[in-house]
């Protein structure tokens, strides 16, 4: 007869037990049946028992970020341009042929580890050693930042510029001195303006010997009369300093604030903090925590061309409140795959 799919899965249950029953009867030959069946029963609930166990689907388990190492794939070009473009950002210039060789080669020995990156930036940050292009790169990086600073907040002025602002104000406290008035609101008002330009002048200098830190270097940029030119009166110099240390433009009342102790003298409060003249506003607006931030995203827009999440600048804001430690907010851009197109 035909077979279908319903009898040909009896005949195959049929098979099976009978080779089964054979072969139990051909390794006990004089076993009875009940016993046969009584020992096949016990091995197929065993089975029964088993088979979910033995079946069971194992879970795979996903760890974020987990994935293998992929930056032995990376072509040597993309690793040259890392090497480049982190001479460029933190010296203000391309590496020689023969330091972009050395630098690529110890990148891709040591598989483009974090700790590798990190060496990079600080020796190029810190190294005194002597180089024929910068004398040092720790010169020429505190160099270059001073130039970009400059950049940030006045527009670039060549000590040269800074110097011919000086000339008419030394002139003008001589001729006060001549006339032996040396007690008046003038004269203080230009000997104030004559070392707020020094301390500009001497910012790139002190702030590489740590006898400034971070903070102060940037006050010294927006309290002189360079500032005070390119920023002509104080409506314009509150939404400058705003601007330019927070990267955003005053509330109405932030901005009331601070143009009542510029403008006037008056007493006013700024971010919880009290105010009463233009150096005690600047020293409000240097001194908050949103300083900090302002100099985390300028960082950002100067290495990676785009403005932080808020995610990321509270990563870095609480150790930077705490050591006003700039160069290790470099590193922590610098080293990342976004950094260098490694991802």
């Amino acid at each position: 007869m035909w077979l279908n799919g319903n009898n040909l899965a009896e005949c195959t249950k049929f098979a099976f037990a009978y080779y089964l029953r054979g072969y139990f009867f051909y390794l006990y030959p004089n076993i009875g049946i009940m016993s046969m069946c009584k020992r096949l029963f016990f091995l197929f609930c065993l089975g029964w028992l088993l088979l979910p166990a033995a079946c069971k689907k194992q879970e795979i388990i996903d760890i974020p970020g987990n994935q293998s190492p992929y930056y032995h794939e990376i072509p040597t070009l993309i690793v040259s341009n890392y090497v480049n473009k982190v001479f460029i950002d933190l010296l203000g210039r391309e590496p020689t042929d023969e330091e972009l060789a050395a630098e690529t080669a110890a990148l891709q020995t040591a598989g483009l580890a974090f700790d590798a990156r990190d060496a990079l930036v600080e020796k190029l940050q810190n190294s005194n050693q002597f180089v024929p292009v910068d004398s040092s790169y720790r010169r020429a990086y505190y160099r270059w930042f001073y130039e970009q600073s400059k950049a940030r907040f006045i527009e670039g002025a060549s000590i040269d510029a800074i110097n011919e602002e000086l000339g008419p104000l030394y002139f003008g406290l001589s001729l006060l001195v001549a006339q032996a008035d040396t007690a008046s609101a003038e004269y203080f008002g230009l000997l104030e303006a004559i070392e707020d330009l020094n301390r500009l002048i001497g910012a790139d200098t002190l702030y590489q010997q740590g006898v400034i830190d971070i903070i102060e270097f940037s006050r010294r940029m927006v309290d002189n009369a360079v500032y005070d030119k390119i920023n002509m009166n104080s409506f314009n110099f509150v939404n400058a300093t705003f601007d330019d240390l927070y990267h955003r433009f005053p509330t109405q009342n932030e901005f009331n604030q601070g143009y009542a102790m510029v403008e006037f003298s008056d007493t006013a409060q700024l971010f919880g903090q009290t105010g009463f003249s233009k150096n005690t506003y600047i020293h409000i607006m240097t001194n908050s925590s949103e300083m900090y931030e302002g100099m985390i995203i300028w960082a950002y827009q100067t290495l990676l061309a785009r403005k932080p999440t808020t995610q990321e600048v509270y990563a870095l804001l609480p150790q930077f409140k705490s050591d006003h430690n700039f160069k290790a907010i470099q590193k922590a851009i610098i080293r990342t795959d976004e950094y260098g197109h490694f991802d």
